[in-house]
Formats: structure tokens, C-alpha cells, sequence
């Protein structure tokens, strides 16, 4: 389970993770030198007043979704086809168009270690929409969870 609390920019860390209960620490450009993102300790271990309003994933910039799939998986490699998206996170493997959390959308768990030699080009998280990103998160939470 992942909640995402904003505690409106009022420090650099402004995005509280929580994810399985560990506390996670991020700014707006996680992954970033100068960025934050950090392991704070576990929810029984911080001040749950201080955690700032409840969002949505959906409101979070795309760094920042980007940061918790690299805490949610070691290896992430991602292949277009010019149709959909080949998602190969920790050896699971996945199928996502452009809008998987749509009525027509697709979003298919495959199964582990599938054949992936004609996915097609491998691209990094960064060219992917903002939706797979989502939907590929929702899913490794499935997983995990």
C-alpha cells in the first residue's frame, strides 16, 4: 500500500512516501543531485501530525513517481513497440498502452521471466506518459503486497 502526503513546499522534502510502511522522504526532483530522497524509518517511528495533507499519485510530479518505482523494484527495464509498453520490473512481466487505467486501457500482468526479444526499443521511465508510470506502480503493489 502507498499513501502520498504534500506538505506544501514548506521544506525542500515536501513529499512523504509511505510504502508498506516504510517512510520515505522526497522533493519535488527526487532522483536529482541536489534532490531528496531518503529512507526517514518507519511509520511507528515518526510524527504522523507532521506528514502534511493526504494526495493522490496522480498529483505527484513525475520524478518523483519515477523515485518510488526505483524503491519498489531493483531492475526496471521498459521496450515500445509503437503500441504498447513492455514493463520488465524484477523479472515480472507487463503490457501497458498509453492509458492503462482506462476503460479500453490495457494493463495485463504476463508472468515471470516471459520472452521479451521483440518488445521492441528499450526507452528509460522518463519517455513514458505519466498514466503507465501510475499504472505500472498500481501494479508492482499488487504484486508486492
Amino acid at each position: 500500500m502507498i499513501k502520498v502526503y504534500d506538505n506544501g513546499g514548506e521544506t525542500l522534502d515536501r513529499y512523504i512516501v509511505i510504502i508498506n510502511g516504510d517512510v520515505f522522504t522526497m522533493s519535488g526532483n527526487p532522483l536529482w543531485p541536489q534532490g531528496v530522497n531518503q529512507w526517514l524509518g518507519t511509520i511507528n517511528e515518526i510524527d504522523k501530525d507532521k506528514l502534511g495533507i493526504p494526495i493522490s499519485l496522480k498529483q505527484l510530479p513525475e520524478e518523483v513517481l519515477i523515485a518510488i518505482l526505483y524503491r519498489l523494484c531493483d531492475e526496471i527495464r521498459v521496450y515500445d513497440n509503437g503500441r504498447i509498453y513492455t514493463i520488465v520490473a524484477d523479472d515480472e512481466v507487463y503490457l501497458m498502452s498509453a492509458c492503462p487505467q482506462s476503460p479500453y486501457g490495457v494493463n495485463i500482468y504476463l508472468g515471470k521471466n516471459v520472452y521479451t526479444d521483440d518488445a521492441g526499443r528499450t526507452i528509460t521511465l522518463r519517455d513514458l506518459p505519466k498514466e503507465v508510470i501510475i499504472g505500472i506502480i498500481y501494479r508492482l503493489m499488487e504484486v508486492k503486497c
